[in-house]
């Protein structure tokens, strides 16, 4: 004797129809049973006609131009309608799949006379109707408003209705295609939400991990731009902006790729019907209902939660954990593992996952060893220097010098190819040496004293021959004691730093040609008899040229525009306090469009820090009389000398009233003496 208990098995079809490919009945029924969504929403979009007509009835004066009303119908369409669409198309999705969440649901649903395409089908469009009717219906509206108001944009409108169209189809395409890998109801939002802003948000902590892991990494273009069109919602936002046609109407800058993505979503539809046909029945109330799917979100879990919870622990506990990365790489193991049972328990509907799961969280743990160790020791060639013959040009930016004027964030562009292979050396060194500059980075502080150590931040973006683009962000340590070394990356730094070309560019590059010198300025002249600091002014065009004169000679004989890479004893007596500012002014007029003149004018302003070795304008400011004996510059050493003196003076003008008071309060109030 055999026992042999039958079980039900997964239908794909059901018993034959009149139409197994449709069901008016579920239709009407889906209408009426869930009408608190659609009803919401079309509530939600009336806002649109209410708020123009009762604009309308407030300004019965104002006469209304088919702009006035098209900027606000477009103004609406993004982000309100947007927002509205993403968060009614997962309620709608729910509501209308609700049957798969239940066992029983589930069994009755397909016990009907309606084969599972005809449910999925049926049941879709009911969903997609909750919107896209509401929509229409207050598209009528706004005309007849509009009507009202005595202007009708047509264009708009269209426009508005085509846009709120294809945001409910992308996204409530996609939240049907959510619903397809899950048995639970409570987990389908959680998909949808995560999963339309998970290339967003990975991209950033990536970013954040990447910047910990790998020296010089600042960005990447390819995965910005991926997490970008990854992310719809953010795409939509942007593609929704208000632009001017050529006739002065408007329109929605991106509504080609408002229609593109509606077609996304159309694809995401036949791929949810694929997944729906295979759908296993007995997989209502499981987290994840399609077997295949499973791996991967136990392993997207626990990489989410890796990079994630990892980093806000390190940030929470970083500043009393040793230096370097492996105190993060634990925690960043510490947190994958917490994701991977997490995920696990879920998958299994039980706590006890561990003994039959250890193996897949231990290689998880060596995966992400492997992983960090390759970034770490950089076994990519990530830091490697591009060879000079694929370079075009280099953008070098970020150094902060003293002193502080316009050349104190040096930015070059550099073509020549002389000066490209000095970056390229510069980035060689960095690359040979990157394990010793992350040390540096780590212990420098608190070995120097001030003055003798720095850190700064370099940047290199080459444009490459081939069109491509390559960009690193380096933390220099520098030492001043490797400045007698030309090898060293300090040397280097400061060479590149203080060259006089590219500190004459940066102080008059954008000075045009015909720029007229209109105001010279110098503040911080100390006054002698005052003991104050004042501000001086050449006067006459004359003298400003001559000023002008002078400093163009120092800078090119390297006397003025010197660049200090520490605050150390040379810069603070080889720098005075004061800056002397030049005004630039150039007055033109152009032709308009239509032919009509209008003014073009442009203005700009130089600062420069005046230096002791500065003699030719040292000797044109004498000769002008904007200083002399009784004004005189002051260099950061004999300011900070001059404000102890004063401060030591102050301090025992006081202590000496403090000692008459005291005195005065001692003795009886008839014999206390009269002290000014």
């Amino acid at each position: 004797m055999s026992w042999e208990v039958k079980t039900m098995q997964s239908g794909t079809s059901c018993s034959k129809a009149p139409n197994p490919w449709w069901n008016a009945a579920l239709l009407r029924k889906n209408a009426t049973r869930f009408w608190p969504i659609w009803g919401a929403y079309g509530a939600a979009l009336m806002l649109m006609p209410l708020l123009l007509l009762t604009d309308g009835l407030n300004r019965t004066n104002y006469v209304y131009s088919v702009e006035d009303i098209a900027i606000g119908v477009l103004t609406f369409a993004c982000p309100i309608g947007l927002v509205l669409a993403a968060v009614f198309s997962i309620f709608a999705a729910m509501a209308v799949f609700s049957y798969l969440y239940n066992p029983r649901s589930v069994g009755l649903m397909h016990a009907l006379p309606i084969r599972r395409e005809g449910l999925f089908l049926t049941n879709y469009v009911s969903g997609l109707a909750f919107m896209v009717v509401p929509q229409a219906l207050v598209f009528v509206l706004t005309l007849g408003v509009s009507a009202l108001l005595g202007a009708v944009p047509v264009g708009a409108l269209i426009q508005w209705l085509l846009s709120q169209v294809c945001f409910v189809l992308f996204f409530y395409s996609f939240a049907v295609f959510c619903a397809m890998f899950t048995g639970n109801i409570l987990a389908l939002p959680v998909f949808y939400g995560v999963l339309n802003f998970l290339a967003g948000g990975l991209n950033i902590l990536l970013n954040q991990l990447l910047q910990q892991f790998v020296y010089g990494y600042y960005g990447s273009y390819i995965m910005e731009q991926a997490a970008y069109w990854l992310t719809p919602a953010l795409v939509f936002y942007r593609a929704g902006e208000v632009a001017v046609t050529g006739g002065g109407g408007y329109r929605l800058s991106g509504l080609h790729i408002i229609l593109l993505y509606a077609l996304v979503g159309l694809v995401l539809a036949g791929a949810a019907l694929a997944v729906y046909r295979r759908r296993s029945l007995e997989t209502a109330g499981d987290v994840v209902s399609v077997r295949w799917v499973r791996p991967v979100f136990k392993y997207g879990v626990a990489f989410c939660v890796a990079v994630t919870l990892g980093q806000f622990l390190y940030f929470l506990f970083g500043s009393v954990l040793p230096g370097g990365i492996w105190p993060m790489l634990c925690l960043i193991l510490l947190s994958g593992l917490i994701g991977y049972f997490a995920s696990e328990m879920l998958l299994r509907k039980s706590f006890r996952v561990f003994a039959k799961s250890w193996k897949g969280g231990l290689a998880l743990c060596l995966v992400l060893v492997g992983a960090c160790c390759v970034m770490d020791f950089d076994l990519l060639g990530f830091n490697r220097a591009p060879s000079a013959d694929r370079v075009a040009a280099v953008q070098v930016s970020g150094l902060n010098t003293w002193p502080s004027d316009d050349a104190s964030n040096a930015g070059f562009y550099l073509t020549d190819p002389e000066d490209i292979q000095a970056v390229l050396d510069l980035h060689s060194t960095i690359a040979r040496e990157r394990r010793e500059l992350q040390e540096g980075l780590i212990s420098g502080l608190n070995n120097y004293e001030y003055g003798e150590y720095n850190q700064e931040r370099l940047y290199l973006y080459y444009e490459m021959a081939d069109g491509s683009s390559l960009s690193r962000r380096y933390e220099l340590p520098l030492y001043l004691a490797d400045l007698s070394d030309p090898e060293s990356i300090t040397a280097q730094v400061a060479a590149l730093a203080g060259r006089r070309d590219l500190v004459e560019q940066q102080y008059f590059g954008e000075i045009p040609g015909d720029a007229e010198l209109v105001e010279v300025s110098i503040d911080r002249v100390f006054d002698t008899a005052t003991a104050t600091y004042n501000s001086v002014t050449a006067d006459n065009e004359a003298d400003r040229e001559a000023l002008l004169a002078a400093v163009k000679a120092d800078l090119a004989a390297g006397r003025i525009g010197k660049r200090f890479l520490f605050e150390d004893a040379e810069r603070r007596s080889t720098c005075y306090t004061a800056n002397l500012r030049l005004i630039f002014y150039r007055s033109s007029t152009v032709l308009d469009e239509d032919g009509k003149p209008y003014d073009r004018s442009w203005d700009g302003r130089v600062e420069i820090s005046l230096q002791t070795t500065a003699t030719e304008t040292l000797r044109c400011l004498a000769e002008l009389g904007l200083i002399d004996d009784a004004h005189i510059l002051v260099t950061h050493d004999q300011d900070v000398s001059e404000y102890e003196t004063r401060a030591e003076t102050n301090a025992a003008g006081e202590a000496e009233e403090w000692v008459i008071r005291a005195a005065d309060e001692a003795l009886p109030a008839e014999a206390a003496p009269r002290t000014p």
